[in-house]
């Protein structure tokens, strides 16, 4: 007995040991979670301060850039002697280093803090070589050298992945190459290393016969503020950051990167990139300026910015690409809002930062509270800052795209014609209906294609019974049902914008159809049915052309 009293008090004593230790050990754990908890809210505090430095540096460094870069886009195009002109391309030339150097910079910065996205998108491959051609040549020929591309036949004329990073990374060895090359030529050749059913995988080399990279700088080549000397970096007027950012962005898709080179020779770049097979059909934006901007006389713009110059620079700049566009200025948010409810605007260039409403603030009042079709009206977003959820922003504010500072004239053309291509009307579009009148029908949905196509589906599956109906009571001579059934269709015909049947029923509410004989009543039906079946034939066209 005295035993089991013993075990029965060594066990319980064991008990609230393991008890009091497992209490402790919670209350450690409890503690180390409630730690790791604040040393990661801290973190994240750290980490949006750093991407609202980031966008804050950006905006103060591009606006100036913006300025001068415009400013020197619209003397360009003025009266100047050889002398004035060598002065203004050593201004430009310093304006695109400075972007250059800015770019880097960010662009380091946001991939350090894993701020930038993979976004594949459907794209036709030579169109992103032959841009990177068109950026460089002229600059290899400046120099007397030969610009060589060379594309493998093999590879799919399009392919799906992200076009934006890859023209970054060719841009960033190709423009090295041009710049450390005297002498030779520079190549950019793309061929097909891999194939799947689904994927490929794509073989990128920039090769040149400049000065080449020692062997003891190549294993530390693709290190941050790495080139080969400091004079390198005086020399090139770059950060050293050029092939960090690459290096990153190649392993970012899930490629490699490696370097060959032989001092006094010349460098080969070889990337390794994969693509997915797409079987989607994409149409090339590469156009002219003159056909950029040729279509849009005539059309109305609202350019927001607080910045005077900025503001007169953009006004110049697109009344030069085409004299007969209609541009109104705006000097911050609230201006803009009182200018959108006074006139129907094709679209509106807005500013994000300003004073009283800013551009997301004027942006979703304009959406709120405007009336249609003033809170229809399309919005560009212009931004100074270099972040890419400033474009998730933007579209959350209500904005239908946006485009980086300094403005790219070209760039900004495609901007404008893409979206003044989607606000064609559709009654443009079917201008050989006669019957249905499909600008009243746009009015009714405010131009929302989902509601048109809903309402037509519901006209087309209604009104042929509706008429059956109105048949059978005008064979049976039955006045009441007929004007019951008349009643509803005019009803529904009213909602789809037939004039022609509209008018006839309003007639017929004021008519004695009792008194009209058998063959001005048959005629009577007769037009009804024919002008709602053209009307059914013309809706069945629009709901598959839509």
């Amino acid at each position: 007995m005295i035993i089991w009293i013993s075990i029965s008090v060594i066990l319980l004593i064991t008990l609230v040991i393991t008890v009091i230790i497992f209490s402790r050990k919670k209350s450690e754990l409890q503690r180390e979670l409630s730690q790791l908890n604040n040393e990661h809210e801290q973190l994240r505090e750290q980490m949006l301060e750093h991407e609202r430095y980031l966008a804050y540096t950006s905006h103060e460094l591009r606006t100036p850039l913006n300025a001068i870069s415009g400013g020197t886009q619209l003397l360009s195009k003025t009266a100047m002697d050889e002398r004035q002109k060598k002065y203004l391309n050593t201004i430009q030339s310093a304006v695109d280093s400075a972007l250059l150097i800015v770019n880097d910079i960010l662009d380091l910065a946001k991939l350090d803090s894993n701020m930038v996205e993979v976004r594949p998108v459907d794209f036709i491959f030579t169109e992103v070589i032959n841009g990177i051609r068109h950026i460089l040549e002229f600059r290899a020929e400046q120099k007397g050298l030969q610009f060589i591309v060379e594309l493998d036949e093999k590879i799919p004329p399009i392919v799906k992945g992200d076009s934006k990073h890859l023209t970054q990374i060719l841009l960033n060895l190709a423009t090295n190459a041009v710049k450390f090359t005297d002498l030779g030529k520079v190549v950019i050749r793309a061929k097909l290393l891999s194939e799947k059913d689904q994927s490929v995988v794509i073989r990128f080399e920039v090769e040149d016969t400049g000065k080449g990279i020692r062997k003891s700088s190549l294993s530390t080549i693709f290190n941050q503020y790495e080139q080969e000397t400091r004079h390198t970096i005086k020399h090139s007027g770059g950060t050293g950051l050029g092939l960090a950012i690459t290096r990153k962005l190649v392993e970012l898709q899930h490629g490699e990167i490696s370097v060959d080179s032989k001092y006094l020779e010349g460098t080969t770049f070889t990337v390794d990139l994969p693509f997915e097979k797409s079987q989607g059909i994409v149409q090339s934006h590469r156009e002219s300026d003159e056909s950029l901007y040729q279509p849009l006389s005539g059309i109305q713009i609202l350019a927001v910015d607080d910045n005077l110059i900025n503001r007169e620079i953009l006004f110049d700049l697109l009344k030069d690409a085409n004299p007969y566009m209609q541009i109104d200025l705006a000097v911050d948010g609230e201006d803009a809002v009182l200018k959108a409810k006074e006139k129907k605007y094709d679209v509106i260039l807005m500013d994000l930062q300003m004073p009283k409403k800013n551009g997301y603030e004027a942006t979703e009042y304009i959406r709120k509270n405007l009336k249609y079709p003033h809170c229809d009206v399309p919005i560009i977003a212009m931004t100074a800052h270099a972040l890419e959820n400033v474009a998730e922003s933007c579209f959350k504010a209500g904005m239908n795209d946006y485009i980086s500072k300094p403005i790219d004239m070209n760039f900004l053309g495609n901007k404008l014609k893409k979206i003044i291509d989607k606000k064609v009307k559709l009654s443009d579009k079917f201008t050989r209906f006669k019957t249905v009148d499909l600008e009243h029908l746009q009015e009714l949905t405010k131009d929302n294609k989902d509601r048109i196509l809903k309402y037509i589906n519901i006209f087309l599956s209604n009104l042929p019974d509706e008429l059956e109906i109105l048949k059978k009571h005008g064979e049976a001579k039955d006045f009441k049902s007929i004007r019951e059934s008349l009643h509803k269709i005019k009803g529904i015909v009213a909602y789809m914008g037939i004039k022609s049947l509209t008018r006839l029923f309003s007639s017929a509410e004021y008519v004695n159809l009792e008194t009209l004989g058998d063959e001005a009543l048959k005629n009577f039906f007769n037009e009804i049915e024919e002008t709602c079946y053209r009307a059914i034939d013309e809706l069945k066209v629009i709901q598959n052309e839509i």
